[in-house]
């Protein structure tokens, strides 16, 4: 007997009903994803990144996106919402640029990490579809200021595609800003070969090649008209090839960089992103020559050289700064510690990285360098409405985050298991 056969008519009703209402009331609370009508925050600090600091602004959104900011004098819509947050400041959403935020929650349950697959090319990989909504490492980060995130794959020389996510949404379709970002590359590590025109090539440094020239191949195949099987990982590396696609290396030490600067040449990428170590810092002369933007890690790492001085992954910004490169602070991908992403960026400014510099590093550079500029990054007309207030500077580990916003709605943070488990414990009974 079917399960539908077996319930009663009486009971297929009530089921019947609970069903419509469930649906109704998934609509009525999916709406809620995007902000409506119109809010008025004003008498704060607006920080916009792009456009200085407006002292006791006006900020309007409606929508779920910016409609206007400006001074004091600015127009306040009639009918609308308006929030008091004077002697406040206003940021927009910071950006972890290098993450496994929604693709990993507990390290020690197998089922809750989806970041990798086995094999070298996984070039066919889409980050954003392992996004789980409900992880419960979304709204930690999001306490710090943290709104945004670069998903990254990994496994394999090619891991696969990176996306842009909101760390805010129904599923992964509702969370995603764009995809795919770009294919990510873990270039071989071959020590000073790269050095060397006669070095014998490693086994990865031969795999990446043979990727590259059968990619290459299977274009050639198919603009000639040969009718060939789909085949996504090579097509994504075509797409790298015919510059449709950008390709994001990682690179951990100086002789990888500079092989992967030589490759990248030879094979005459020219649009191409580096994901680093603060090695990064010894060739920036170089990278801001050929314009390659960084995407840089390990800032609160310690030295890994016996000639380095303590501070010398600290004062890496500063260095990326002082030769013009266009760089994006990001802590690793471990999803524990990216509430601390601002943090970092205020380790660099006590090493000599300029204040404003440091704040766009984590919200208005990485959305320039992931292509996302148009829609984040800055608090400006037409962009999201995603920001945070906070009592002072967010880079300082003592201010306090005070309301976060999400695309125009206030996000309730009593939902976070964590906050939930800090009360039950900070109420419990004491001892008579």
């Amino acid at each position: 007997m079917s399960f539908i056969g077996s319930i009663s008519k009486t009971g297929y009703r009530a089921a019947a009903a609970a069903l419509v209402a469930s649906v109704v009331i998934a609509s009525a609370v999916g709406a809620q994803g995007l902000g409506s009508g119109t809010t008025v925050f004003r008498g704060a600090d607006l920080h916009t990144v792009d456009n200085g600091v407006i002292s006791g602004g006006i900020m309007v959104v409606r929508d779920g996106k910016i409609a206007a900011i400006g001074d004091s004098s600015t127009a306040v819509p009639a009918g609308a919402t308006v929030v008091d947050v004077a002697g406040q400041r206003i940021y927009p959403g910071f950006i972890h640029s290098y993450s496994n935020l929604g693709m990993s929650d507990i390290d020690s349950v197998r089922g809750s990490v989806d970041i990798g697959e086995i094999g070298d090319n996984n070039a066919d990989i889409q980050a954003e579809v392992a996004v789980s909504a409900d992880s419960i490492r979304l709204l930690p980060a999001m306490g710090g200021g943290v709104l945004y995130a670069h998903i990254v794959p990994e496994g394999g020389i090619f891991s696969g595609t990176s996306a842009v996510i909101r760390l805010e949404g129904w599923n992964w379709e509702d969370m995603t800003v764009t995809a795919p970002t770009a294919l990510h590359l873990s270039f071989p590590n071959d020590g000073d070969a790269g050095d060397d025109e006669e070095a014998p090539e490693s086994k990865a440094m031969k795999a990446l090649n043979e990727a590259f020239d059968q990619a290459a191949d299977y274009g050639a195949a198919r603009e000639a008209g040969l009718r060939l099987d789909a085949d996504r990982k090579l097509q994504r590396v075509l797409d790298v090839i015919n510059g449709d696609l950008r390709l994001i290396v990682h690179a951990d030490n100086v002789s990888q960089m500079e092989a992967a600067i030589k490759w990248t040449d030879e094979k005459e990428i020219n649009d191409w992103i580096l994901l680093g170590t603060t090695d990064a810092a010894y060739l920036a002369e170089e990278l801001a020559a050929k314009k390659i933007p960084v995407l840089m890690e390990t800032v609160l790492g310690i030295p890994g050289r016996d000639f380095e001085s303590y501070d010398s992954n600290f004062s890496a910004p500063g260095k990326l700064a002082a030769a013009g490169v266009q760089f994006a602070l990001t802590g690793q991908a471990d999803t524990a510690f990216a509430r601390n992403v601002p943090f970092i960026a205020g380790m660099a400014v006590a090493h000599g990285l300029d204040p404003e510099a440091a704040i766009r590093s984590i919200s208005l550079a990485p959305a320039e360098i992931l292509g996302v500029a148009d829609q984040l990054g800055s608090l400006s007309v037409g962009k999201e409405a995603s920001f945070f207030i906070a009592n002072g500077d967010p880079l300082e580990i003592v201010t306090a985050i005070d309301q976060v916003w999400m695309r125009g709605l206030k996000v309730d943070f009593e939902r976070d298991q964590q906050r939930q488990l800090w009360k039950k414990y900070r109420d419990r009974p004491t001892s008579p």
